[in-house]
């Protein structure tokens, strides 16, 4: 599993939407449309650990959390993971 979350664990930038959009594009390009692997901060991953525990929690069949960037819109990468994704849940087409 893989996934990408950009977090902002400094100071509070300044409510402008001008300033927040500037925050946003470095963080977008700094670790999620960039090459380098940037392991997860211990935040990031509790935040992401605590989200599949409410969503195994609260949710009774298979569950995919997969970020989509909408400002991309769907990908190689996306598609080949929904269909991953999707593969075993289509079994009665396989079977008859």
């Amino acid at each position: 599993m893989s996934y990408d979350l950009a977090v902002c664990e400094g100071e509070r930038p300044a409510a402008d939407d001008r300033t927040a959009g500037r925050v946003f594009t470095d963080l977008y390009d700094r670790y999620l449309d960039s090459k380098v692997d940037h392991p997860p901060t211990e935040r990031s991953a509790a935040y992401v650990a605590a989200l599949q525990a409410y969503v195994t929690a609260h949710h009774r069949g298979r569950g995919l959390l997969h970020h989509v960037n909408p400002r991309i819109g769907l990908r190689e990468d996306d598609f080949r993971e929904l269909t991953d994704f999707a593969r075993p849940l289509d079994t009665s087409r396989a079977t008859g």
